[in-house]
């Protein structure tokens, strides 16, 4: 189950069909673009290729300016077909964009344990060699980082040890995998670049105000090639670098949270039903919360659902809840039926 899920981009959720979702993703993105090829190819006379590079372009919010409608239908449909793609399809299409960024990821993270099991085997050689060196710790190793005290035979260790372990961090390779994005679509401008026939400088200029969405349009691909590669590079190259830069930033924020020592303060401010000690439940809550992966309207809601389907107040369901809630389910769904069956 969870390598399906990798290989269809996503998490599998209970009640999701990940398979169905990203076909009708890829359904929609598709009939968007034949769209655009049906109308501006007749009523601006553009290439296929164009129609398509256009569309891509708004979709994306680039907004070269070197591709636009002159006529008025053209500009009449553009009203309408760039705030349904921006909305609907720029959606589908960051779906089927993080289809390429999570494989992109699995296959990192495949590396990275690699990488890391290559680290462990020096390590051991290391012991082998130099017996009087500190064990191998797993449990430290998962918490922390994973050093190679390779030492000199007269035991002292050698200065790149911290800058190792620094580099080989579990948060720093966290961070490296999630800027990996930002040096592949930098170096998809730099095709760009080379099939257009621009300077070094003019190449790095593009990728940056490409990625970035700003769109200067003093700079876009003319050739039928350079646009042809870009109807694939802009959607990647825009989602994986947002992608990317979001998760820098959810991974410097979370180890600032985790180094962080818990205060009195904070302590107090966990006990939220005031009984002068903190559960589990009460410092998951309030660490999500931290963390920025809830809020705590939501954390409140679900505990309040559940205190309604805890009828007997056990702080638990039971086989009896499970059963009342089954019961009134049928009931639910039976009235539903007699409603517009009727």
């Amino acid at each position: 189950m969870a390598q399906k899920s990798i290989v269809m981009g996503a998490e599998a959720k209970p009640g999701e069909n990940p398979v169905r979702e990203n076909l009708v993703a890829l359904f929609l993105v598709l009939s968007y673009l034949a769209v655009s090829i049906a109308f501006f190819y007749n009523v601006e006379d553009w290439s296929a290729i164009d129609c398509v590079y256009y569309a891509m372009v708004i979709v994306t919010t680039v907004g070269y300016g070197d591709v636009v409608p002159v006529s008025k239908g053209g500009k009449v449909f553009t009203i309408f077909f760039a705030f349904y793609g921006i909305c609907t399809i720029g959606i589908a299409l960051g779906r089927l964009a993080r289809l390429f960024l999570n494989r992109q990821k699995s296959i990192a993270k495949e590396a990275t344990q690699k990488l890391l099991t290559h680290v462990d085997h020096a390590h051991s050689v290391a012991n082998t060699l130099s017996p009087g060196l500190p064990t191998h710790n797993p449990a430290v190793d998962k918490e922390q980082s994973v050093s190679i005290p390779v030492a000199p035979p007269n035991g002292q260790r050698p200065k790149k040890a911290k800058w190792r372990r620094v580099l080989f961090s579990r948060s720093n390779l966290a961070i490296l995998s999630a800027l990996m994005p930002i040096a592949v679509s930098i170096g998809g401008g730099l095709i760009v670049g080379a099939i257009e026939g621009w300077p070094i400088l003019d190449c790095f200029y593009y990728s940056i105000v490409t990625i970035t969405t700003i769109g200067f349009g003093d700079l876009s691909p003319k050739s039928r090639d350079g646009r042809l590669f870009a109807i694939f590079y802009l959607p990647l190259a825009v989602v994986s670098v947002a992608h990317g830069i979001g998760s820098v930033i959810e991974e410097i924020s979370k180890r600032s949270v985790m180094k962080t020592k818990i205060s009195m303060k904070e302590l107090l401010a966990m006990d939220s039903d005031g009984d002068g000690k903190v559960s589990q439940l009460e410092y998951l809550s309030y660490m999500l919360v931290k963390l920025n992966k809830a809020d705590q309207d939501d954390i409140d809601g679900i505990l309040t659902q559940f205190k309604k389907l805890d009828k007997d107040g056990s702080g638990e369901l039971d086989k009896a809840d499970l059963e009342r809630i089954d019961r009134e389910l049928q009931r639910a769904q039976q009235e539903h039926d007699e409603l517009y069956h009727a």
